[in-house]
């Protein structure tokens, strides 16, 4: 039997980043700011570097769950389709200069959708929450 998990976020974009923040849970507030004072930062690019950073976190991730990757062409594909066409984006997470999560982003009729996330086991922020909310500040790609 195959399980399937999906989640919908929906994050108005008429806000303001200090509106937006705003209504954050106390805990999404305090984790942001945990990051931000760990000095997480993220980059954000539609390249193809940052299609192979990602690929090769892709390829650990994959590892560690006893699966294999996807072929490189299949990333490939995403650069040439996608994210070639500003279509979507890769942001990358890092702390003290390391890659620590990664996540692909791709625009569709003025909604962005999340496609694939990964993350170091051996890092204890909120990425996946900080990862989802930069959406706020790439809604270009939205237009």
């Amino acid at each position: 039997m195959k399980s399937t998990f999906s989640y919908n976020y929906i994050l108005d974009l008429t806000f303001d980043e200090e509106q937006i923040f705003k209504n954050l849970s106390s805990s999404t507030k305090r984790n942001i700011k945990k990051a931000i004072r760990n000095k997480v930062s993220i980059d954000i690019s539609n390249s193809y570097s940052a299609l192979e950073e990602f690929y090769i976190m892709n390829c650990i991730t994959r590892k560690r769950h006893g699966l294999p990757p996807q072929p490189p062409r299949f990333f490939r594909n995403i650069y040439d389709f996608v994210l070639h066409e500003n279509n979507g984006f890769v942001s990358i997470a890092r702390y003290n200069e390391k890659s620590i999560a990664g996540a692909i982003y791709l625009s569709v009729k003025k909604k962005l959708f999340i496609n694939m996330v990964l993350h170091s086991l051996n890092i204890n922020f909120p990425i996946l929450k900080l990862l989802r909310l930069i959406i706020a500040d790439n809604s270009c790609f939205l237009a």
